[in-house]
């Protein structure tokens, strides 16, 4: 099934006993119907196919960093890997045998819940700030949580990703830092690029990024 979260489609379907919830990035019903399609089809001729499913989950942190490191070395230098492999050293000595599934999803909610809970109460303590009514106060704090509560960890990802690309990061960049990624999803992602570049070069057309014209000389200039 494909539904659709903060204006774009996303794909939840269970291919083999694995769970595969995946962004579409695409804001038109119509594609997202035929990118499922198509994404179905790579999964069941194991192309692609997502290690972050539940069968994933279940396995003892340690191999699941192992697997993960597995499938991140082709797309990175040596130097790279070597950093790569040392980072979750305090992690696995911490979790060990202990699945994913067991500590980090409670994990998470709790952090999104706290945060969501903090930026709440600052909003309602600023409209009470500006004496406004309970009310309103209550509005600020609904309004305020309400992203944050919907908030999972790829979309940390995928903001991470966007903003490189609006940087001018190249795809290479991109997949050093993200891992793999499909054709599909660098294509996507060099839109984005291709847009922030238009964006600037539409600044400068109507002078918003441009110093002092050329033509123009200082008044002492003109006078001599």
């Amino acid at each position: 099934m494909i539904y659709k979260r903060t204006g774009h489609w996303h794909l939840d379907v269970t291919i083999h006993g694995v769970r595969y919830r995946e962004a579409l990035n695409t804001t038109d019903k119509r594609q997202a119907k035929e990118l499922e399609k198509n994404r179905i089809a790579e999964i069941k001729q194991g192309k692609n196919a997502s290690k972050t499913g539940r069968e994933f989950a279940r396995k003892p942190f340690h191999e699941a960093v192992k697997v993960y490191l597995e499938e991140r070395e082709p797309h990175v230098s040596e130097r790279t890997m070597q950093f790569e492999t040392e980072r979750p050293g305090p992690f696995v000595k911490h979790f060990g045998e202990k699945p994913i599934l067991r500590f980090w999803p409670t994990a998470w909610r709790k952090l999104v819940g706290e945060t969501a809970k903090r930026v709440a109460r600052e909003a309602a303590q600023e409209a009470l700030k500006h004496q406004q009514s309970i009310r309103t106060a209550i509005a600020a704090w609904k309004r305020a949580a309400a992203p944050v509560r919907g908030l999972r960890f790829h979309d940390l990802r995928h903001q991470a990703i966007t903003e490189m690309a609006e940087a001018g990061a190249s795809d290479a960049t991109l997949m050093a830092v993200a891992g793999h990624m499909s054709r599909r999803m660098l294509e996507h992602y060099s839109h984005v690029r291709m847009a922030a570049k238009r964006t600037a070069l539409e600044k400068l057309e109507s002078g918003l990024m441009g110093g002092p014209s050329a033509t123009s000389q200082p008044e002492s200039r003109k006078a001599n």
